[in-house]
């Protein structure tokens, strides 16, 4: 009886065809948006996927419904991507040119052209996708202060980052810092970003150490 409700408990195959068509179309999407930004099209993406134009509009309904999933799946990985990071196991100033340099990478690789479609207006935007990148942006500042705040606790800050702190991280771990930096090889970008960083921390840590003696 037990194999019986267990075998019972499986997806039906079609199910698991159709999820493994679902991910294999959105990788082809993310690749195809990385290089194109949102003037990649439907063919394109079945280019990259190795499918047929039709099979990719059984499975998304419009270009819209494609790209809004295909940002969703992009954030997905940096919120993974994040919570691993934010877990600190070596010297804060490595620890941060590993983590910019790790992000860096995956602004270079996931977003790509993309990422200038999701902060600039597009005239003609599907719905769909108007609410996936509103949604990005509304919490791509917690991922920033996660990491923020790691940093802030490891150089003895206490709890919570100043909200300066945050906004600095936020802008030198950002996909605009990655494009100032394109001249430079990803770990050179890590580098330089760690180097300003250590000094933003030191500056407020001097700061908080400044008021605390006022008290």
């Amino acid at each position: 009886m037990a194999s019986a409700a267990k075998a019972n408990d499986k997806p039906p195959l079609r199910a698991e065809q159709r999820s493994v068509t679902d991910a294999r179309i959105v990788q082809g999407a993310m690749a195809a948006f990385a290089e194109k930004g949102l003037d990649a099209t439907v063919d394109d993406v079945a280019e990259v996927a190795g499918v047929g134009r039709v099979t990719v509009f059984r499975h998304f309904a419009s270009h819209g419904e494609l790209f809004a999933a295909v940002i969703a799946r992009v954030f997905e990985i940096y919120e993974g991507e994040t919570a691993r990071l934010a877990s600190m196991d070596e010297g804060c100033e490595l620890w941060l040119a590993n983590t910019a340099a790790t992000l860096h990478e995956m602004h270079g690789r996931l977003w790509g052209r993309g990422f200038w479609d999701i902060h600039v207006q597009r005239p003609g935007t599907a719905p769909e996708v108007l609410a996936a990148i509103s949604d990005r942006l509304g919490r791509r500042r917690d991922l920033f202060k996660e990491l923020a705040n790691a940093a802030w606790r490891a150089r003895g800050g206490g709890d919570g980052a100043p909200r300066w702190v945050v906004d600095a991280f936020a802008v030198l771990l950002s996909a605009f810092a990655t494009t100032a930096m394109e001249s430079y090889e990803v770990e050179d970008a890590g580098q330089l970003s760690a180097r300003i960083l250590v000094a933003v921390l030191s500056e407020a840590i001097g700061e908080q150490t400044a008021q605390t003696r006022t008290l």
